[in-house]
């Protein structure tokens, strides 16, 4: 496709300015949407006549669309967005930095969506529809089984996820990688995926035992039949959506004791996954007893997704790296790979 774009733009080289003009429009409408004219022609540094003729011409091509509270991006517009980053991702900036981060971090494969979660609410909204598309040119068709794990990065991106692009010629069955925290319901693994599983139009099965469990009552809770009809499904998870997170600030949201908190830090722990803290360089100082998803299982996942933004993010990704026994897929943000690959501390 972009060997044609690119005899395309040798005929007509006007093209590409255009091209870009109005996907640079799409992509500010879809940062910041809903979003008036006026607002958006002082964003894109434009007068307003010449962008209200760019405007009509997307909405009538079904890209955008008006509301009340102004402009929104549509999902043939997010589609338009995805065919755009495949055409010119590869000769941009940005790409170059792709590259540099996944060496640094010695991984396979690194997306990095062009905003700053510390900066921008709709950050993980665009990861959502980047991901979209990721997973749409990536994954079988046919029957998929994707796993995730809780938390607010993860609740935020599967509520942006296209059910349009995704779905066609597959059906989901997407199950909790993890039993239920101590904290808000919204963000359990439980509860995002039976929304995920609605949006998608598929199937879900739960996992109803709490995260934090003794060895004695996880050995007994894992021959309960409910119980291992789930960890079965999780054992053929196609792809898996998680995150990582702040060491003292999982422990605090898991009831961890003050005290057991105050070691597990003076240990050096950093960063958490999967029920696994550990330390920056990447060695496991705690380990809680769970039901789910454990951290040896996710090298036989295809596609293990890391989705992480904001700078305080930055140095659970680098340590996770390290300890992490599979080549996985970070979709992270600015914020974090200019903290990486420029070693800010502010």
């Amino acid at each position: 496709m972009k060997a044609v774009y690119s005899r395309i733009l040798k005929v007509v080289p006007e093209l590409e300015d255009l091209f870009k003009k109005r996907m640079q429009i799409l992509q500010m409408v879809l940062r910041f949407q809903p979003i008036g004219r006026q607002i958006l022609a002082k964003k894109l540094d434009m007068t307003e006549r010449p962008l209200r003729r760019e405007t009509n011409i997307l909405k009538k091509e079904g890209l955008l669309d008006s509301t009340r509270n102004g402009m929104v991006i549509t999902a043939k517009g997010e589609e338009a967005l995805a065919f755009a980053r495949e055409m010119l991702h590869e000769d941009s900036s940005l790409f170059a930095k792709e590259q540099r981060l996944e060496k640094q971090l010695g991984i396979d494969e690194v997306h990095i969506i062009e905003s700053n979660l510390d900066e921008e609410n709709s950050t993980l909204a665009q990861i959502g529809v980047f991901l979209s598309n990721y997973l749409a040119n990536t994954l079988p068709e046919g029957y998929i089984t994707v796993a995730v794990s809780g938390g607010s990065t993860i609740l935020e991106v599967a509520k942006s996820l296209n059910r349009k692009v995704l779905t066609k010629n597959r059906h989901f069955t997407i199950v909790p990688a993890r039993g239920g925290m101590g904290d808000s319901v919204a963000i359990q693994a439980n509860t995002i995926s039976d929304q995920l599983a609605h949006r998608l139009n598929g199937t879900t099965n739960s996992l109803y035992v709490p995260d934090v469990l003794t060895e004695e009552t996880r050995d007994l809770l894992v021959k309960e039949p409910s119980i291992q009809e789930t960890l079965n499904i999780l054992k053929r998870t196609d792809a898996l959506l998680f995150s990582v997170g702040d060491a003292k600030i999982m422990a605090q949201r898991r009831g961890f004791s003050s005290e057991l908190i105050d070691k597990i830090l003076a240990k050096g722990a950093i960063g958490e996954a999967f029920g696994c803290f550990y330390t920056k360089e990447g060695e496991i100082v705690y380990q809680m007893p769970r039901i789910g998803l454990q951290l040896d299982q996710i090298k036989d996942i295809q596609y293990p997704i890391l989705i992480a933004g904001g700078r305080a993010k930055a140095k659970a990704i680098q340590a996770f790296a390290k300890l992490a026994p599979f080549n996985f897929v970070l979709v992270t943000d600015l914020g974090v790979s200019n903290q990486v690959l420029n070693e800010e501390t502010h």
